[in-house]
């Protein structure tokens, strides 16, 4: 109380020289430079700093992102003593309106007591409200700074829109700052471009770890935190261990995200993390959640069997598939689904394909799905879509459990690649004979006996509440007596959609007899014949033409070939045949070596032939005379509108000729006027033509991903969007059986469970969308991409080593 008046005498001294002291040009220019490109001063003034006793003079820096405080030094130097980011400020208190006291929280928690002239705490405070405003759109009142301050003196702000992506923009830059990470403009421009809610990762360039260009995740799950716009995040196909831990720090605060997607970025760590993101953050609602083609393991499985178990909404959507997952990590996810019984009674679509469960993991999933027994709940099961492919599952007591619990709701069954013995069968056989509902049934692979495989078309056949069933019988060796005995039920099935048969060693006359009773049934849509032909067999295409020339209804063939099992030229018997038909809409022929001169009569059937929308005829030789005579076909052919781009044909035949160039420029010339024809007959404006590329396709080709090119496609799928009928890139002919099974889990749909959902097949991965021949809305199906025939040579898709990105630093922000 004694050295009061000295000290006030003191303090307005130095508030005296802070006021008088200019802000320099030099001293701006200082700004500018600690600031950098991305932030800017929105106040800048000399004040006094008090410290206890002492006042210092200081230059204060108020930035979008950041508060500095700078000392002039001894030798007339700049000097930052004290600089903190908005998101570690704590509490701002001012008593009076020139003073005020900024404390900051971190790792070195200090305090800002700055004076200055009347009104000079109001100008800073209103400055850093302002900065914090664009920065905090969505945060929550705790996580903003606590103003103790009289409420007279607090200003009202100006109203501002939050921006792109609901303020994820600049949210992304101010946590950049904070974590001194670099901004990514590729990441800004993919936000800005983005019209939907749907946040897609994998299609942002710099996503890549390997490239100069790539980024850091940590700023932008940050940022995701409280971000009210997106409800979608997808991350697949993109090498990023990193993910998983990143997001589950978003999902401890997000609370509008309902669909979640990390999918094919070789995750290993993260998962009991996200477990307990879920179990602590009740206010959230992911009822999509999809972590398939992870290195989870039994390990992860019991980690993310927390969340599942303390989830307090319904989940609709959960893939795990090809996630290494054995009995003891499926026994702990089974046990948490059949616990939290309010959650997942309302699952739709369940895929757990392609891991190891084996009878011990049968026994939990057995539990789960008896837990839905009608007889004992009140709700029914919402269980539209149960994949279980490659699992080594016990079919007969699955088979059990589904006929007790979910046998009026399950509308697709994928048992594919799991034994299914005769005691299986019985199980099997006993479902289809009851059920009402299903629609897609998958035995491929399951080395059937060729006995029972009339036991099951019998039992679809006699089931009259079953009205249209699309059935996968491919890969089972059946042979003749096989098909003699699919031959037998084939004429009295009339509620059979689609049949798939694909490599299954009918042999000659095996599909003389297959081929008949086809032609005596009449509500077949669909068939599937692919890898069974073999070349020098006019006895078979001529009954193959006689299907054609007969059947009334069918809309789709698809007697695709490989290295081994392939038409040959003799293919040319159909083409009369497929010029006079009205029915058929899909045709695929590929990699049946059918060269060029049958191309060219292939186009002049195509030129009377007013039904066919779709072609799929890659890999069969086709020269430039093929391509040019599709060409002129196309401008007659008004019906033709998709015809995905036959690059092997195309890069074969560059690589066999003398002059490359004058090849190529030829060949980009065909198909320009292919994709104008193509694009003209759909209704669309013409676009750029797919130009071939100058190196080698094979080359280019290796570095796409296995279970792209292995991706096989249900006959009735329907797709939305229309890709360029010139982009696609044909599957390749050959593939072994061990990379079809890993490519065969995948997210069957993403659409929500309130709509309608129309599935790929349980063996589909996430294809590139230039694979698929284009589909349209009022087209009532879409040609299949190729699926993998028996291995005949295997494919090698390159290799590269990662690179890591440096582990930002890791402050507790809040």
């Amino acid at each position: 109380v004694e050295d009061r008046p000295r000290i006030i005498a003191r303090l307005g001294r130095h508030l005296t020289m802070a006021e008088k002291r200019d802000v320099t040009e030099g001293e701006r220019k200082f700004v500018e430079t600690i600031l950098g490109r991305v932030d800017e001063a929105l106040f800048i003034k000399w004040v006094t700093k008090r410290i206890r006793t002492k006042q210092q003079p200081r230059l204060v820096v108020v930035g979008r992102y950041r508060i500095f405080s700078i000392k002039r030094t001894v030798m007339g130097g700049k000097e930052i003593r004290r600089q903190a980011h908005y998101y570690d400020l704590e509490t701002i208190t001012s008593r009076s309106s020139d003073q005020v006291l900024f404390t900051f929280r971190g790792e070195k928690p200090f305090n800002l007591d700055i004076a200055g002239h009347y009104g000079l705490a109001d100008e800073i405070i209103t400055a850093i409200r302002s900065a914090l405003s664009h920065i905090s759109y969505g945060f929550p009142a705790d996580f903003l700074p606590k103003l103790n301050i009289p409420p007279e003196r607090i200003q009202q702000l100006a109203p501002h829109e939050p921006g792109e992506g609901g303020g994820l923009v600049e949210t992304y830059i101010a946590w950049c700052s904070y974590y001194n990470c670099k901004v990514s403009t590729a990441l800004i421009q993919f936000i800005k471009s983005i019209p939907t809610p749907d946040l897609n990762l994998e299609q942002c360039s710099g996503i890549e770890i390997k490239t100069e260009y790539s980024f850091n995740l940590l700023p932008l799950t940050s940022a995701l935190r409280f971000n009210k716009y997106y409800s979608k995040i997808s991350l697949q196909g993109v090498p990023r261990k990193d993910a998983l831990l990143q997001l589950a720090d978003t999902l401890r605060y997000n609370e509008t995200v309902n669909k979640l997607i990390v999918s094919d970025i070789q995750a290993s760590e993260g998962f009991l993390e996200i477990g307990e993101a879920l179990k602590q953050n009740q206010k959230q609602q992911i009822g999509f959640l999809d972590f398939s083609k992870n290195h989870m393991k039994d390990r992860g499985a019991i980690g993310l069997s927390v969340g599942l178990g303390a989830l307090g909404y319904p989940l609709t959507v959960l893939n795990l598939s090809s996630c290494e997952i054995q009995a003891k990590g499926m026994t702990a996810l089974m046990k948490a689904m059949e616990t939290n019984f309010q959650a997942s009674i309302s699952i739709v679509q369940l895929n757990i394909s392609d891991n190891s469960l084996g009878i011990a993991g049968t026994v939990p999933l057995q539990g789960w799905i008896n837990s839905m027994n009608p007889l004992t709940i009140e709700r029914k099961s919402c269980l539209k879509h149960l994949y279980l492919s490659n699992c080594q599952i016990d079919v007969f007591t699955l088979m059990k459990a589904i006929r007790n619990s979910i046998m009026n709701s399950l509308e697709v069954l994928d048992i594919s690649y799991n034994k299914i013995d005769k005691l299986g069968v019985q199980g099997l056989t006993f479902l289809l004979e009851n059920t009402s509902v299903m629609n897609y049934i998958d035995m491929t692979g399951c080395g059937l006996p060729t006995d029972s495989v009339f036991v099951i078309l019998s039992s679809i056949s006699h089931n009259p509440r079953l009205v249209e069933i699309e059935v996968d019988l491919s890969e089972n060796d059946l042979g003749s007596d096989g098909a003699m005995s699919i031959s037998k039920v084939l004429p009295m099935t009339k509620n059979i959609k689609n049949l798939m048969l694909r490599s299954n060693n009918f042999k000659k006359d095996g599909l003389l007899l297959l081929l008949k009773s086809l032609v005596e049934n009449s509500t077949l849509k669909g068939i599937d014949l692919s890898y069974n032909f073999r070349s020098k067999s006019p006895e078979t295409m001529n009954a193959l033409k006689e299907l054609i020339s007969r059947h009334k209804v069918l809309q789709t063939l698809i007697i695709a070939g490989n290295d081994k099992n392939h038409t040959g030229r003799d293919i040319d018997a159909i083409f009369p045949a497929i010029a006079a038909n009205t029915t058929l809409t899909a045709l695929d022929i590929s990699s049946n070596k059918i060269g060029d001169m049958c191309a060219i009569e292939l186009a002049d059937a195509l030129r009377e032939n007013t039904a066919i929308k779709f072609m799929n005829w890659d890999y069969n030789d086709v020269n430039l005379g093929g391509f040019q005579a599709l060409a002129t076909c196309l401008k007659s052919n008004k019906t033709l509108i998709g015809v995905p781009t036959s690059f092997a044909d195309l890069d074969a035949t560059i690589e066999g000729s003398k002059d490359k160039k004058r090849m190529r420029d030829k060949l980009n010339t065909v198909i320009e006027q292919i994709s104008q024809n193509l694009a003209g007959n759909r209704g669309e404006p013409v676009g750029p033509a797919v130009k071939i590329p100058s190196s080698s396709l094979r080359r280019v080709t290796k570095s796409v991903q296995p279970s792209n090119l292995k991706a096989k496609t249900r006959i009735s799928q329907i797709r939305n969007e229309v890709p360029d009928e010139m982009s696609g890139i044909p599957t390749n002919p050959n593939g072994t059986l061990r990379e079809r099974r890993k490519a065969s889990s995948s997210l069957r749909t993403e659409r929500s469970a309130s709509e309608s959902i129309v599935l790929k097949s349980p063996r589909d991965s996430q294809p590139d969308p230039r694979m698929s021949l284009p589909a349209i809305n009022e087209s009532p199906f879409e040609l299949p991409d190729l699926p993998p025939p028996p291995p005949d040579a295997d494919f090698d898709p390159g290799s590269g080593e990662e690179q890591e990105l440096p582990p930002p630093p890791s402050p507790e922000p809040f």
